[in-house]
């Protein structure tokens, strides 16, 4: 393989793990990607990855903003979004953040996230929550919800 064949595999290689338009790709889960979503209400067109982490971590329970309430959703069950998700952002299984979850309501009494069924309901719920914040299937968002562009 030449110089020129390496340097252009690993550009393409690149715009296959960071998509446009705020959707954040999932290169290693089967192509699956994944958007962010907020409550109209919650300030700004961006969410560091960093922020993220921390709000599903509860490390961040406020918006630095308008001090609102963080208010994470969390998708249930076996999916390909929610392995996606955990597996990017934290590089762990949906079962370990769940324990992660379980040990924090326990030992600090932090309410765990907020739990919907599927894509579909989470973004009802965020549209519905004042500073609630998703991540669903790119297919599932419409005018009722603001997608966050997720930088690095």
């Amino acid at each position: 393989m030449t110089s020129f064949s390496k340097t252009l595999s690993l550009i393409l290689l690149s715009c296959c793990i960071f998509a446009p338009s705020g959707r954040f790709t999932i290169a290693q889960n089967g192509g699956s990607d994944f958007v962010i979503i907020v409550n109209p209400s919650v300030p700004g067109t961006q969410i560091r990855e960093a922020i993220l982490k921390g709000i599903y971590l509860r490390d961040m329970v406020k918006w630095g903003n308008n001090n609102q309430d963080i208010v994470p959703v969390e998708l249930e069950g076996d999916n390909d979004v929610r392995a996606a998700f955990h597996s990017q952002l934290f590089n762990k299984t949906a079962a370990q953040m769940k324990a992660y979850w379980i040990n924090l309501r326990l030992s600090k009494h932090v309410p765990m996230p907020v739990t919907e069924p599927n894509s579909a309901s989470a973004k009802k719920f965020v549209s519905q929550t004042a500073g609630a914040i998703a991540y669903i299937r790119p297919s599932d968002v419409d005018s009722s919800v603001k997608v966050l562009q997720l930088v690095r």
